[in-house]
């Protein structure tokens, strides 16, 4: 049961690119996916049992340059309806950098739902860890359990990731749940 997730940094036609370190930084063009699912067969999907643990998503750390956060996203499973409160959040006194209310009834059933927030400077070269949550209910919209993922050079998921309201703990080495996404520059 694993669903296959890719992290990517795809060239857009007319980018420009800057070489640091090894990592390709794009410094124009459209913003990129964090991650991109690329088969969704056998994932065991969960709409109950959350609680107390009603955050769920990934944990990781941006490599290369700083890089600017300006979406958050979720994964739209069939049949979802609501609206979920995703927030990117500092791993370093869990301080909120940013939180986006994703509407899944404005997209398509097995594509990202994202919606824009003001631009948010992370930080690179592994100077720093965050978490990217979305808030689940029990008995509301279903999400995808636990899965693997693998990292590219823009942002390496190291736990699948859950909390309530006051802490935050990883587990899962190199799997990500719900799932959740950001997009940047």
């Amino acid at each position: 049961m694993r669903l296959t997730i890719l992290f990517f940094c795809a060239a857009v036609m007319g980018a420009q690119f800057i070489g640091v370190s090894g990592h390709r930084t794009r410094t124009t063009g459209a913003p990129l996916d964090a991650l991109a699912i690329t088969s969704g067969a056998g994932t065991t999907l969960v709409n109950t049992g959350s609680a107390p643990f009603s955050w769920r998503g990934i944990y990781g750390a941006f490599l290369g340059p700083n890089k600017t956060v300006t979406a958050l996203c979720r994964w739209k499973v069939a049949g979802n309806i609501q609206t979920h409160l995703v927030e990117l959040v500092a791993n370093t006194g869990y301080v909120i950098l940013a939180s986006a209310s994703v509407d899944l009834t404005t997209c398509a059933s097995g594509t990202w739902c994202c919606a824009s927030i003001a631009p948010v400077t992370v930080i690179g070269y592994g100077g720093a860890t965050y978490f990217v949550l979305s808030h689940e209910t029990d008995g509301g919209d279903q999400w995808y359990d636990v899965f693997p993922v693998t990292s590219d050079s823009g942002f390496q998921a190291e736990y699948a990731a859950y909390g309530d309201n006051t802490s935050f703990g990883q587990y899962a080495t190199g799997k990500i749940v719900v799932p959740v996404n950001l997009r940047y520059h």
